[in-house]
């Protein structure tokens, strides 16, 4: 039976997807990987990509209205939005494929997938939630409310098995990401995460993935102790450690796990360190210094366009436009005086 891997990025990206891509040979040869690029393939141009990974462009998916979509999102609402069609498509094209995999580009296997590959042989679909216990209940980050506004689930993961009600799911979600995979927090919307909280309600056949060594990231380490970067215990028990997601790490900063300041980091826990430092030169063998930099043709485009709004509101508009300029002109001093 084949089973299909995929990412999804820009090409800012590349290094990560590559990364994960090398993890996934070294620990499961079998699995088909497929980096799915939400940017122009000719950006890419130079780029060795090794022969075991694919490079699918999004927009030769056949998405409807797919440019409307790089138009009205960012680049990180336009790339989790094209998610399950993403998974529609890999249905259809591969149909020796009974299961496909989405994973990140941050994240990278440390044993061998076979978890995620039997965690499937009997549900629909499979999802990884933010953390499986409670969690302190004090200052320090990240707190409860990370899951309470970004998702009971982190879709750094979800795998999903050829079934009716996949078919099902798949529809619904992709018919409210077409227009709804936003960040807005206030109105309940946050990308395509949040709306995995209806999932296990509305389709019996998911299944919550419960296996401590798969999706282990800072907002879980109070329960989950690495040990090495093939073992992890949990609740006084060793279990494998099998995919690590490296959310917000970034390589010139080696001795962090990521940005924010963090509960439990590499202080807390040692083995992490050779875990990030070792993360990091690969990624930098992957090109990372330089791929980084490269901004994706559609944010391009949605500041083009942007401009392009701005000059035709000017035109129709002159008087307001020249009342703001007028505005701006003003000392803030002399703003503060006048409201006084």
């Amino acid at each position: 039976m084949s089973i299909q891997a995929f990412t999804i990025c820009s090409a800012n990206y590349l290094a990560q997807a590559i990364t994960l891509g090398d993890s996934l040979r070294e620990h499961g040869p079998d699995w088909k990987f497929t980096i799915v690029l939400v940017d122009d393939p000719g950006s890419i141009r130079d780029v060795p990509i090794p022969r075991w990974i694919s490079i699918l462009p999004a927009e030769d998916i056949g998405i409807p209205e797919f440019q409307a979509m790089a138009l009205r999102y960012n680049i990180i609402e336009l790339s989790t939005a094209i998610k399950p069609f993403c998974f529609v498509w890999f249905f259809s094209q591969d149909t020796a494929s009974e299961q496909v995999h989405y994973v990140d580009p941050d994240m990278m296997f440390f044993n061998d997938p076979e978890p995620l590959f039997r965690g499937l042989k009997e549900a629909d679909m499979l999802l990884t939630p933010h953390h499986f216990s409670e969690i302190p209940h004090d200052n320090k980050f990240p707190r409860e409310n990370l899951a309470l506004n970004h998702g009971i689930y982190n879709l750094g993961y979800l795998g999903l098995r050829r079934t009716k009600s996949t078919d099902e799911m798949l529809s619904w979600w992709s018919s409210r990401l077409h227009s709804h995979c936003i960040i807005d927090l206030k109105e309940g919307y946050f990308v395509d995460q949040l709306w995995m909280n209806f999932v296990p309600i509305y389709y019996p056949g998911a299944d919550i993935c419960r296996h401590p060594g798969i999706n282990i990231a800072y907002w879980n380490l109070h329960e989950r102790t690495v040990l090495n970067d093939r073992e992890l215990s949990y609740r006084g028990e060793s279990w494998p450690l099998v995919l690590f997601h490296f959310s917000g790490f970034r390589p010139a900063s080696p001795d962090r796990l990521t940005r924010a300041d963090i509960r439990v980091g590499p202080r807390e826990q040692p083995a992490l360190v050779p875990m990030l430092e070792d993360y990091a030169k690969r990624l930098l063998a992957n090109g990372y210094e330089r791929l980084s930099l490269i901004e994706s043709t559609y944010v391009s485009a949605n500041r083009q366009a942007a401009e392009a709004r701005k000059r035709e509101f000017a035109k129709r508009h002159p008087m307001i436009l020249l009342s703001r300029r007028l505005r701006q002109m003003v000392p803030e001093k002399l703003k503060l005086l006048l409201r006084a």
